[in-house]
């Protein structure tokens, strides 16, 4: 059975192999998002999995840190460290040929007429629920016509397509969800946290929607002013597609 150190592991061996020997160049932290910037200049973005426990400064300091040794800290599943790990590994994969389309566009496109489950309540869901034969959002918070998460393993069996919050990479609850869901089911990752490489695609997802930094320093200022994703400016929605020859 699929864990979540499995999935983990795949993320950190696929950063290992192309980080080489960069380093950490700044690290800023908001209420929401994390922005990391490394040493060849690329910077990616993670939600900001904050405890009490942590304290939460401006930045932090670990200028000079080599990649190779943040990463395995992914394996810290919900703690700051896990999410400045997620925020270093997406920094890695800034450089690609992303189509630049956000992940509401191609759920109208794809899931007319079909069940889709969100693990994730994002801003834009009713606005596109109508679009569909029938929309369940699942939510470890349940807003008013949510459905709790611990409903996931009567729900997602059910289900044509599932688009799951990237943060169940860093709340621990990616693998569960993936064993609920039917092997038939289209699966999508979405959000800031999506993890851009290609370690997902192996894990039966088609569509990755995550997030490329297309001006740092914009930014950098809106994390600093605690803004959240879809507020945030110097950032781009994009989508990667499951390559055909994984």
């Amino acid at each position: 059975m699929l864990t979540q150190e499995d999935i983990i592991n795949k993320l950190v061996q696929e950063g290992l192999t192309i980080c080489g020997n960069l380093t950490i160049e700044e690290i800023i932290i908001g209420e929401s998002l994390i922005l990391v910037k490394n040493s060849q200049s690329t910077a990616g973005l993670s939600a900001a999995f904050l405890s009490q426990k942590d304290i939460k400064p401006a930045t932090i300091s670990l200028k000079g840190k080599k990649i190779r040794d943040i990463l395995p800290w992914l394996f810290k599943t919900s703690t700051l460290k896990c999410s400045i790990a997620l925020a270093t590994f997406n920094s890695l994969f800034q450089n690609q040929n992303f189509q630049e389309k956000r992940v509401q566009e191609l759920l109208i496109e794809i899931g007319t007429n079909k069940k889709l489950a969100l693990i994730g309540h994002f801003p834009f869901v009713h606005k596109i629920k109508s679009h569909f034969k029938k929309c369940w959002i699942l939510e470890l918070n349940p807003r008013p016509g949510d459905f709790p998460a611990s409903k996931a393993k009567e729900i997602l069996p059910k289900v044509d397509i599932v688009a799951i919050t990237g943060t169940t990479i860093l709340n621990g609850t990616l693998a569960e969800i993936l064993t609920f869901t039917s092997s038939k089911a289209l699966k999508i990752m979405l959000g800031p946290s999506t993890p851009i490489g290609n370690s997902l695609f192996s894990l039966g997802f088609t569509y990755l929607g995550g997030a490329m930094i297309d001006n740092f320093q914009k930014a950098k200022s809106g994390i600093e002013k605690n803004m959240c994703f879809k507020n945030l400016k110097g950032t781009k929605s994009v989508l990667k597609t499951k390559p055909s020859h994984i």
